[in-house]
């Protein structure tokens, strides 16, 4: 069995987070396992909603650029980048935190406009130039254009 540290970035009310902590739990009959888990926000409501409702998951109000380096070991980051105004810097931080790999989703070609809160549309080529080779992208009906990327790197 393998079991990592995992840091969601931008897990607004904490779902998701517990979601990959209930598929990768320590005692479920999965080889990859999750524990610690932990997500992170800027939002100053996510410890409350995420303590009420997902007890084994923790859950805090924190700017990644205040983590220590090769805090965790995966990172992922679900559908955040593309709020974020500086995309690049905010990436090499998840990088810096993360002790082996970070997982990026986001819309891919999104077109015009874009859903509430993206400022930027993202390419498999924005994906690779930063060294995000390993890119998946599905059909999705969440965003205008209905597509939406995972891509993944290795960093350790």
């Amino acid at each position: 069995f393998l079991t990592f540290s995992l840091l969601d970035v931008g897990g607004r009310t904490g779902i998701g987070t517990a979601l990959l902590r209930l598929l990768h739990h320590p005692h479920a009959f999965t080889t990859l396992k999750f524990d610690p888990v932990t997500s992170l926000d800027l939002d100053p409501d996510l410890p409350r909603i995420a303590g009420q409702e997902f007890k084994d998951i923790t859950a805090v109000q924190m700017n990644i650029f205040d983590l220590e380096p090769n805090s965790y070991d995966i990172v992922v980051c679900s559908h955040t980048i593309e709020h974020v105004p500086d995309m690049k810097s905010f990436i090499a931080q998840l990088e810096v935190i993360a002790r082996q790999y970070v997982v990026l989703a986001c819309p891919i070609d999104e077109k015009e406009p874009r859903s509430d809160g993206h400022i930027r549309t993202i390419t498999r080529e924005d994906l690779a130039a930063l060294g995000y080779t390993d890119i998946e992208v599905y059909d999705s009906f969440h965003f205008h254009n209905g597509q939406a990327g995972i891509a993944m790197k290795a960093v350790g």
